[in-house]
C-alpha cells in the first residue's frame, strides 16, 4: 500500500492512502528507523502488522526536498510578498525565488499582497517591476485581483503539493485562507488525528487539497542560500537555461569574457536589478 506522509510526531505518522483516501495512523519499523528520516511530504509503502498496526517500510524516491519548510515532493510555491508595510525588497525576493528555483520546483509563483496600500506614483513603479518579471516568463499575481488570482492558482496547481513562502507579515496566512476558507478546520483535524500537544514538534502539515496537497508552514520567513557560487549561478531558471551559451562551462556570470547571461543582461532579456541582486548574492556568499 501507498500513501503520503501529512505530519508527524515523534515516530508516529498520519498517512493519506493514494488508493482509498482515507487517514491512516502508522509508525515506522524499528528495524529501518535508523536508516532514513521520514519528512512530510513523503510517498512511502506502509503495510499492516499483525503486532505493531501499520507500518512504514520504504520511502519512494523523492522529486525534492525543502530545508524551509521542512517537507518532501513539493512541485509549487508560491513566493508571498508585500508591497509595502513591510516595504518591497527586490533582494529578498530575488533570494527566495533562487533558493526555491534550484530545488526542482515546477512552478515557482509570485504574489504581490497590499496593493492597496500604495498612492499612484508607487503603484505605477510597482506595475513597471512586475511588468519585469512577467517579461522574464514569472507567473505574477496581485491583491488587486484576488478573485482572478484565486481562480488562475487552483488551476495552475491543481494536482500537485504547493507550500507558501514569505517574509513574516506579508500577508501569507491572508492569501492561504482566502485560497482554502476551512484550512485551519483541517490542520486542527490532523493535530487530533495524532494527539498532537502531547509532543513538542515543528513539523509541517500537509492535507489534499485540489487533486492534490497544500503545505501549512507556520513560522518560517527567512532563509540562508546555503549554496556554492556555481550552484547559484545556476539556480534561477533562465540562468540555468541560458548558461550553455557562456564560454566557461563554470561560468558565474560576473567578469568572465562571452558570458551569455550578461548579454541578456545587457539586452534587457534579463532584468537588470535581479542580476544586481544576483551579483550582491555572489559577494555574500564568497564572504
Amino acid at each position: 500500500m501507498q500513501g503520503k506522509v501529512l505530519f508527524k510526531i515523534a515516530n508516529s505518522f498520519l498517512l493519506n492512502d493514494f488508493e482509498s483516501k482515507e487517514k491512516i495512523k502508522a509508525v515506522i519499523r524499528k528495524k529501518t528507523k535508523s536508516q532514513f528520516t521520514i519528512l512530510v511530504g513523503d510517498n512511502v509503502i506502509y503495510e499492516k502488522d499483525k503486532y505493531e498496526g501499520f507500518v512504514i517500510e520504504k520511502i519512494l524516491e523523492r522529486n525534492n526536498f525543502l530545508i524551509r519548510p521542512k517537507v518532501a515532493n513539493v512541485n509549487a510555491v508560491c513566493i508571498v510578498f508585500s508591497v509595502k508595510e513591510p516595504e518591497f525588497s527586490s533582494y529578498s525576493l530575488n533570494k527566495f525565488l533562487a533558493f526555491y528555483e534550484s530545488r526542482n520546483v515546477d512552478f515557482v509563483l509570485i504574489y504581490f499582497s497590499k496593493m492597496d496600500l500604495l498612492n499612484n506614483d508607487e503603484l505605477k513603479k510597482m506595475n513597471e517591476i512586475i511588468l519585469e518579471y512577467k517579461k522574464n516568463n514569472y507567473i505574477i499575481f496581485t491583491s488587486n485581483e484576488k478573485n482572478i488570482c484565486k481562480k488562475e492558482i487552483l488551476k495552475l496547481v491543481k494536482n500537485k503539493t504547493m507550500c507558501f513562502a514569505g517574509q513574516s507579515g506579508v500577508g501569507k496566512s491572508t492569501l492561504i485562507n482566502y485560497l482554502v476558507p476551512d484550512l485551519h478546520l483541517k490542520t486542527q483535524e490532523i493535530s487530533k488525528s495524532l494527539n498532537r500537544g502531547k509532543h513538542t514538534t515543528t513539523s509541517s502539515f500537509v492535507f489534499p487539497f485540489n487533486e492534490g496537497f497544500i503545505v501549512d508552514t507556520p513560522g518560517f520567513s527567512s532563509l540562508d542560500l546555503n549554496m556554492s557560487q556555481l550552484e547559484l549561478a545556476n539556480a534561477f531558471t533562465d540562468f540555468r537555461k541560458n548558461a550553455i551559451y557562456c564560454k566557461f562551462k563554470n561560468c558565474l556570470h560576473l567578469n568572465e569574457i562571452n558570458c551569455h547571461i550578461k548579454s541578456l543582461v545587457n539586452a534587457k532579456k534579463i532584468y537588470h536589478q535581479r542580476y544586481l541582486d544576483y551579483q550582491k548574492m555572489m559577494s555574500e556568499i564568497k564572504k
